[in-house]
């Protein structure tokens, strides 16, 4: 069996009453689990950041257009 078991410290004690084997896939297990939401944060992270870009280009989009329409200060879609 694998106990899991918190110290005075609150930090996680493993209690391994188990064979080797089983502790070699539980940690597999682990390291794939962490492995995967670490991917999938990094990829929300890439996509809210592109988005930002793309806003910011966006705005300067409009922006140049107002330089480019000085005089009249006309917003237009790009």
């Amino acid at each position: 069996m694998l106990y899991l078991v918190f110290d005075k410290n609150s930090q996680f004690i493993f209690y391994l009453k188990c064979s080797n084997v089983v502790v070699v896939v539980a940690v597999v297990v682990v390291v794939v689990v962490v492995v995967v939401v670490v991917v999938v944060v990094v990829e929300v992270v890439v996509v809210v950041v592109a988005e930002a870009i793309a806003a910011i280009i966006a705005v300067v989009k409009v922006v140049s257009v107002v330089i480019v329409k000085d005089n009249s200060y006309i917003l237009e879609d790009v």
